[in-house]
């Protein structure tokens, strides 16, 4: 890959995105590449680069949010990223993946009861949860114990409850 991003370069690599559903190696200084590009673009004052600077900061923003949605993926299926990619995209994958190992194993790594102590985010309708228990409905802040740990787990791990307590 060249050493500067160009506008026709940025719109080849977001082709390339689109064309896959792996994760495109980009340099490790691509973000500030993008962002050196679009400042150069803005000190010139004609109208064709102030044209060019909105299309090339639309192009980043789709590339950006394909990109993001990519990580996700294999954050969700515990797939490492290729090692050549920009800082901010494997942070943004590490933070990723240890939220969700923390929620994950929060409630079967704890020696507390089986009894769990819940706070509802949301006003919830009555509803099965895994077990085959019911819950519900509940309001929002309403407190509920509930008996097992699959369902306390499911309940925070879909943003309807926070453990409390």
């Amino acid at each position: 890959m060249t050493d500067t991003i160009t506008y026709d370069l940025l719109w080849q690599i977001l082709q390339r995105e689109k064309q896959t559903n792996e994760i495109q190696i980009v340099p490790k200084t691509f973000y500030r590449e993008i962002a050196d590009m679009i400042k150069t673009l803005e000190k010139d004052k004609t109208e064709d680069a102030g044209q060019t600077k909105a299309n090339a900061v639309k192009l980043s923003n789709d590339l950006y949010e394909r990109r993001k949605q990519k990580i996700l993926v294999y954050v969700a299926y515990g797939r490492a990223l290729p090692q050549q990619l920009p800082q901010e995209e494997a942070n943004f994958y590490n933070k990723i993946a240890d939220s969700f190992k923390a929620n994950q194993f929060t409630y079967y790594l704890s020696n507390e009861s089986r009894k769990a102590m819940l706070e509802s985010l949301y006003d919830i309708p009555e509803m099965l949860l895994p077990s085959g228990n019911k819950i519900g409905p509940l309001t929002k802040a309403q407190t509920v114990s509930v008996e097992s740990s699959e369902d306390a787990i499911f309940l925070v791990n879909n943003a309807l409850c926070k453990k409390i307590g």
